[in-house]
């Protein structure tokens, strides 16, 4: 089983928490640098596979101080369950496959309302994530969200993800003297 991340849930992971747009709707995403954090643990202690897809990697990398970027690069680069996915050959028939059954569905976006070149990098990284078998993206694009679903790919958002344990629940000492109320 695998997961692919998309530039929104990048961001979140590359870039300092107040560098980040953290909400989704006007409204804030509580604790959401925690939330990332705690997945990419998850998926790691699991060992998951994490596909990151180079058309997400480029468009969060875009953000971010280079330093901090080349150093993320870095280390997802040397972690075993992580691959830095290429939109290449393969991947790029995957995404006329989509574009040419969105167009005989009347619709060249495919039921996305960006403009078109988005929905492209988006198809784009949609089909990257369905070629390397993701059966989720973790995403608050909603375009993201309506192609992944067209493909029978789950589409989680940040505000969806669990908080880490020790976020949840109160410290021990205020536990034990009943402070949790």
């Amino acid at each position: 089983m695998s997961a692919a991340f998309d530039t929104t849930t990048l961001l979140i992971a590359i870039a300092p928490a107040e560098r980040v747009n953290t909400s989704v709707g006007g409204v804030i995403i509580p604790d959401a640098k925690a939330r990332v954090d705690h997945l990419i643990a998850t998926l790691e202690k699991s060992k998951q596979r994490l596909i990151i897809p180079v058309p997400a990697l480029a468009e969060a990398l875009v953000s971010v101080d280079p330093t901090v970027g080349g150093r993320f690069v870095e280390r997802m680069s040397k972690t075993s369950s992580v691959f830095l996915a290429p939109f290449d050959v393969l991947e790029a028939m995957e995404a006329s496959a989509m574009a040419a059954e969105a167009l005989r569905g009347g619709d060249k976006r495919g039921g996305a309302t960006g403009d078109y070149q988005k929905v492209k990098v988006d198809r784009q990284i949609v089909a990257i994530a369905k070629f390397h078998g993701a059966s989720v993206i973790y995403s608050n694009d909603k375009d993201v969200r309506t192609l992944g679903k067209r493909e029978g790919i789950t589409v989680i958002g940040v505000e969806e993800l669990p908080l880490p344990a020790k976020l949840v629940q109160p410290p021990l000492l205020e536990r034990m003297n009943g402070d949790d109320k």
